[in-house]
């Protein structure tokens, strides 16, 4: 049906998404980027309130701050990422690459979770996505927007708006995949290593103690992964069309 899809796209008179677009690198690369960082931003909500959930019983309210932390700064960071984006002396592509280590350095603070967590752990690494995200994404925008006529926005957006869509479904069912296998594996090797070990009385608490040990474990894992996402887009992101900063009352400029 997806590929129906695309194919109609394509020859369409009046399309949705005008596939065509994707041939200018600043959007064809930078959409397959946008793709990846909407999962690797996984790791700022999805993976806290995950973890939370299951090993404190947290219920959707009681995990607000987690997204707050992360949500509210954007009312002053996205603005700022924006106005920064327009100095003359600034790269887009350099700013987009300070974001993504950000998130990567969010990830590696959160890969340090233990069954003790609860939201004030979090915090470092919560603002570290706070500040990463706006910069990514920000920039992210800037880059592809600065390479579309006005009258192309309607088709980019289109664009932007099915990856999003897609990227976190497709997003949440991998890191959800990636848990459930992880927390397997780390539950076998755990059972393994308590079946050497004598005298164990109490077959309940240690089932459950494994059990706890194994999320975590998981949990830690995911946020490896999605931190090595984000590092492992930074070269990719460099290598996207240089746009510079537009005068006064201009557009922005770019070359190869």
């Amino acid at each position: 049906m997806s590929a129906g899809f695309l194919l109609s796209e394509w020859g369409h008179p009046a399309p949705f998404i005008r596939l065509q677009l994707l041939e200018r690198r600043n959007l064809g690369l930078g959409f397959s980027i946008f793709f990846c960082l909407i999962i690797a931003m996984l790791s700022g909500a999805s993976l806290p309130a995950s973890d939370l959930g299951h090993l404190q019983g947290f219920r959707a309210l009681q995990m607000e701050p987690i997204g707050l932390i992360i949500g509210l700064p954007q009312l002053l960071f996205g603005p700022a990422v924006a106005l920064l984006l327009y100095q003359k002396w600034v790269d887009a592509r350099q700013v987009f690459a300070v974001g993504l280590l950000c998130i990567a350095a969010a990830c590696w603070l959160g890969a340090g979770v233990t069954a003790d967590w609860m939201v004030a752990e979090f915090n470092a690494a919560q603002m570290l996505q706070a500040v990463g995200q706006p910069l990514a994404v920000v920039s992210l925008l800037f880059l592809g927007t600065s390479v579309v006529q006005p009258m192309e926005g309607a088709y980019v957006s289109g664009i932007i708006n099915t990856l999003r869509a897609f990227a976190t479904l497709f997003g949440n069912a991998v890191v959800g995949r990636l848990l459930t296998v992880r927390t397997d594996f780390h539950h076998e090797m755990l059972l393994d290593q308590a079946g050497r070990a004598a005298g164990v009385s109490d077959v309940a608490a240690l089932a459950q103690t494994l059990a706890e040990q194994a999320s975590v474990l998981a949990t830690a894992d995911a946020y490896r992964v999605l931190g090595a996402l984000a590092l492992l887009l930074i070269p990719f992101v460099l290598s996207l069309q240089y746009i510079a900063a537009p005068s006064s009352g201009g557009a922005p400029s770019s070359r190869g």
